[in-house]
């Protein structure tokens, strides 16, 4: 507090100014920069084995192969996962292209020729009278 009455006014609005200044602009930049994080661990489970352990079990089946055994679930999890997403998306596709209606223009189905017929015939619908010619 001192050292702010020997300073000058204009001075110490513009030191405040920067401080104000750095602290809001440091919250954006550490936004718009993501953290590494790999998706695997970067050391090797093998370290373990040096560790001490009171247990009954060698490090080994303790601590080293259970963390592969569960890396290794993972890795399998992760393909199914992927497997069952692209089967989904799929399937997803096939439904929109199966329900999406087609237009009216030329290419519709009620624009496809089909059979000759006539206004108001009724022959397949009501049966026809027996006809009475000559028999041979």
């Amino acid at each position: 507090m001192i050292l702010l009455h020997l300073l000058r006014p204009k001075t110490v609005l513009s030191i405040l100014a920067i401080i104000l200044a750095c602290l809001a602009f440091s919250q954006e930049a550490a936004a718009q920069v993501q953290r590494y994080q790999p998706s695997m661990p970067t050391t090797s489970s093998y370290l373990n084995l040096t560790r001490f352990n009171n247990g009954s079990l060698p490090n080994y089946y303790s601590l080293v192969r259970p963390q592969q055994q569960q890396r290794s679930f993972n890795l399998q999890e992760q393909a199914l996962r992927r497997q069952q997403t692209a089967s989904i998306s799929n399937l997803q596709s096939d439904m929109l292209r199966a329900t999406t209606a087609t237009g009216t223009g030329k290419g519709s189905w009620f624009m496809t020729p089909g059979s000759r017929s006539t206004f108001l015939d009724t022959t397949k619908y009501y049966p026809q009278p027996a006809r009475r010619g000559i028999q041979r």
